[in-house]
């Protein structure tokens, strides 16, 4: 089945696949849950000519080198000249997903991503090994990126394994950037690692932020999790405490806290984390500012 595949195209299907079985009964049709998982995959940003869909397997340029575990359900997915995607659900954490890949993957040629494309010299990055939003798996194989990215549905975890080449941590044309000097101005600023499936700056977590004017600089990132403030600033801690920085307080609040760290020349530099939750569910807004304090 070959056509022009945009979102438009995939509603008309779901709207009509309401009414038949869940397995495809025609040349033309495709199952209700294909529709849905591709739907949530964001499929019209996956253009190209030429596009195949395939039906209860995965698209043969990836078969060979993609990992089904035992308990999975193949839904389908599509293949152009730009990307590979594949859809299947299983019933497993997402803990047991990501050791199940970990493990496999490997064995098939991928490599787990460790680079991050553009400049990252302070504030927050992704957790290594995901993708550029934060969420998901990132491998890489020849150059080209495999990304798997789960969602929760109502028959168990709805994963969507999408493969493009030149992947935002496997093109290896942007080298990744991570500064030793101080950020801004002078000031010392560290570079914090989300937790695991933590998404970063998602338009689903979009929201208008005024912040309020204070001395030195400060990074904000809208982040996706379900993680509590306390310990979304309990896995910075560990970071910050690893790389030399003493805590110095709440100031009053669990979802505040405090770090400092002198240099050489007697200047205390000063990071201040502070998580907002959002008036969007499952939002969180964490900044980081950063000042000096000079000794006299």
């Amino acid at each position: 089945m070959h056509r022009h595949f945009l979102t438009s195209a995939l509603l008309l299907a779901a709207s009509t696949a309401s009414a038949q079985s869940p397995i495809s009964t025609g040349p033309d049709s495709l199952p209700r849950e294909l529709v849905e998982g591709l739907l949530r995959a964001g499929v019209s940003s996956y253009p190209g000519d030429g596009t195949e869909f395939v039906v209860g397997r995965v698209p043969p340029r990836l078969a060979p080198f993609m990992y089904v575990p035992q308990n999975a359900r193949v839904l389908g997915g599509l293949e152009n000249s730009n990307n590979t995607v594949t859809i299947m659900t299983m019933r497993m954490s997402r803990e047991e997903l990501r050791a199940t890949f970990a493990r496999e993957l490997p064995r098939l040629g991928w490599t787990p991503a460790t680079g991050r494309s553009g400049y990252a010299g302070w504030g927050f990055m992704p957790a290594p090994g995901t993708a550029q939003s934060g969420m998901g798996l990132e491998f890489c194989h020849i150059g080209q990126s495999l990304q798997i990215n789960p969602a929760e549905t109502p028959s168990g975890l709805s994963v969507v394994a999408v493969v493009r080449n030149y992947g935002s941590a496997c093109g290896g044309r942007t080298p990744v950037f991570v500064s030793t000097s101080p950020g801004f101005n002078g000031v010392d600023a560290p570079t914090l690692v989300n937790p695991v499936d933590t998404g970063m700056n998602l338009p689903d977590c979009y929201q208008p932020v005024t912040l309020a004017a204070s001395p030195g600089r400060i990074m904000n990132e809208r982040l996706k999790t379900s993680i509590p403030a306390d310990k979304l600033l309990e896995h910075y801690a560990r970071q910050l405490a690893d790389s030399g920085w003493t805590t110095a307080g709440t100031q009053g609040s669990t979802a505040r806290r405090t770090w400092t760290r002198p240099d050489s020349g007697g200047t205390v530099h000063e990071v201040t984390l502070t998580v907002t939750p959002s008036a969007v569910p499952t939002c969180q807004e964490v900044s980081m500012q950063v000042r000096q304090i000079r000794k006299p």
